[in-house]
């Protein structure tokens, strides 16, 4: 090949390179993390999802997508979420023994004073939630240097809803356990309740693509689902970015 020949190559290449660089990244993905609450044990999860980044200048991106997340607490030893996560379970447990005692339930009847009556019989031995998320984040993207590599940094917010939100509370009184299982599905949706933070790295797959090691944490803002827990999550999402030419 003569040097024309040469140059016109290398423009074809970096025309198809810039192309590809201004398009949307699609990425699927997969995370294994650990959930954290005050009070609660730390447990491993599993999640998936994907995100789509749209380029606002040559380094910033706008990242949103679609996840779905696995997130179980268990508070032991006493241990519990505060009044407000289980006044319900609290209340049905003081009028079942109300019932069978015939003790009266002092108060003006409503959930919170049935479970100031349920407290003062006993103490709560566990309290376990188990959720299923739909998780909806909006971060900003930072490269570093998306000419030479892949890292960046990335922070935002996210909103969601429940799948499926399961509450087991398991409570003593008179030496006598007592379980409480409540169950709920689309409750409602948690509007920009959790921080996001996340750093990453990307290794090439080929001419456009890329794995990426991402790890990530989630910081609760406020509570969230049917019974407001406060919980977050810490973690390593690992990504596949794809990036298709249009001809």
């Amino acid at each position: 090949k003569d040097i024309y020949d040469l140059l016109a190559e290398k423009t074809s290449q970096d025309k198809q390179t810039k192309k590809a660089g201004n398009k949307p990244v699609i990425s699927v993905y997969a995370a294994t993390y650990f959930s954290y609450a005050k009070g609660s044990d730390n447990h491993i999860n599993i999640g998936g999802g994907f995100t789509s980044d749209f380029h606002l200048t040559n380094k910033l991106k706008l990242s949103t997508g679609l996840a779905i997340a696995q997130n179980t607490l268990n508070y032991g030893n006493g241990t519990e979420p505060n009044s407000q996560q289980h006044e319900a379970a609290y209340a049905t447990l003081a009028k079942e023994v109300a019932q069978a005692s015939g003790s009266p339930v002092t108060g003006d009847g409503t959930k919170k004073s049935l479970a100031v009556f349920a407290t003062n019989l006993g103490g709560t031995k566990s309290y376990n939630a188990s959720l299923i998320g739909l998780d909806i984040p909006v971060n900003l993207k930072y490269e570093f240097n998306p000419q030479k590599s892949d890292a960046y940094v990335s922070a935002g917010l996210s909103s969601g809803t429940f799948i499926n939100e399961t509450y087991r509370a398991v409570y003593s009184y008179s030496q006598v356990t007592k379980e409480s299982d409540t169950h709920n599905s689309f409750n409602g949706f948690d509007v920009a309740k959790t921080l996001n933070f996340s750093f990453g790295v990307g290794y090439p797959l080929g001419k456009y693509n890329r794995l990426i090691v991402e790890p990530f944490f989630k910081y609760p803002l406020d509570g969230l689902g049917q019974q407001q827990i406060r919980f977050g999550a810490g973690g390593v999402n690992l990504k596949l970015n794809f990036r298709s030419l249009k001809k």
